[in-house]
């Protein structure tokens, strides 16, 4: 059986800010012009999320694409513009789910998981490409004051 051990090392990951664990394996050659500058038409990495750990409230500027390898299920957060809590459940069941561009989102195991294994890992696609100038770490107390229904959710995964 592998571990998050195994992964990170055959895969060579390092820590995100956000948590968990990645590494970028693919950007375009080519470029687009956004508002934040250019940007890699797709960028793609891998990542991994062990059971002790959560990818933390954040956004990013482009549309996000997870797709699910191996592991536990991981269950994905966002909330809408308009306060609703969107959550999906990526795992061997549900094998991509899309983030859309500009809200805030966050992952962590699913709780109701009930395989022994400690880790998901999974690959995400950003279109246009990921650039660290367009990641935003959430702040808990601002988006409690925005989405106070979303308190204990919101307190629990920000760091």
């Amino acid at each position: 059986m592998k571990t998050s051990r195994h992964w990170v090392q055959t895969l060579g990951l390092e820590p995100h800010p956000e948590g968990g664990f990645y590494k970028r394996i693919y950007a375009h050659k080519d470029n687009l012009e956004t508002a934040s500058g250019a940007r890699s038409l797709t960028t793609s990495i891998h990542y991994l999320l062990e059971a002790n750990d959560y990818s933390a409230w954040h956004r990013i500027k482009s549309d996000e694409l997870w797709y699910f390898h191996d592991g536990a299920p991981l269950t994905i957060r966002w909330i809408l513009p308009t306060g609703q809590l969107i959550s999906e459940t990526l795992g061997h069941d549900q094998l991509m789910v899309c983030v859309p561009a500009n809200v805030w989102f966050c992952a962590e195991i699913a709780k109701e998981s009930h395989e022994h294994t400690t880790y998901s890992l999974v690959s995400c696609v950003v279109t246009p490409g990921f650039d660290f100038a367009d990641f935003e770490m959430g702040d808990a107390e601002d988006l409690v004051t925005l989405y106070p229904q979303h308190r204990d959710v919101i307190c629990r995964l920000c760091r």
